[in-house]
């Protein structure tokens, strides 16, 4: 009787566990850049290597952006970035890990708003935050469109005084997440 019971719970976790596994979807394409407005001069950046998921029962998300896989239109400004302000060595990635907060049906196709709360890391700093952005559902994946603004001094990022006039204090990021159909 007791190893009938043990089976039993057995598959019935073996079978939540697989369900729960089904309900997350991978990213399989992603694009992220950012773009900074100064009096001097415009700085803009992107990569194609983020990685992100969603679990749809529940609405966690999960976004990672390897901060050295940023490409520039100026190989000085990429190793400014990467060496002197986003020290990407001791802070080799931005993540945010939070929870959609709107209810999202998954099965009807087409554009739904969405905001998610949770905590953006960069620079090895954590802050609260909301983000908005958009879903895309259709019959070959779900697409996941966002833009945002990222203070620098809110990240403990500073910038010299020689060169502010070059950089923005708030930065534009825009990001798009391709998912995997499923």
């Amino acid at each position: 009787m007791k190893r009938l019971l043990f089976l039993s719970l057995f598959i019935i976790g073996f079978f939540a566990f697989t369900h729960a596994q089904d309900a997350t979807i991978n990213s399989v394409k992603a694009k992220t850049t950012f773009f900074s407005v100064a009096p001097l001069e415009d700085i803009s950046a992107v990569t194609n290597e983020a990685t992100s998921s969603i679990n749809k029962n529940t609405g966690q998300i999960t976004v990672r952006i390897p901060i050295k896989s940023f490409d520039f239109p100026d190989e000085l400004m990429e190793e400014h970035f990467n060496d002197n302000y986003l020290e990407s060595d001791k802070f080799p990635m931005a993540t945010f890990t939070g929870k959609i907060t709107n209810p999202v049906d998954w099965k009807r196709l087409g554009k739904i708003d969405v905001t998610a709360d949770g905590v953006l890391n960069i620079h090895g700093v954590n802050q609260q935050r909301t983000i908005a952005g958009s879903l895309i559902v259709g019959n070959n994946g779900v697409q996941l469109d966002s833009k945002f603004k990222v203070k620098l001094a809110d990240f403990n990022i500073k910038i010299p005084k020689l060169v502010f006039q070059k950089i923005a204090e708030s930065i534009d990021v825009t990001c798009q997440f391709v998912y995997e159909a499923k």
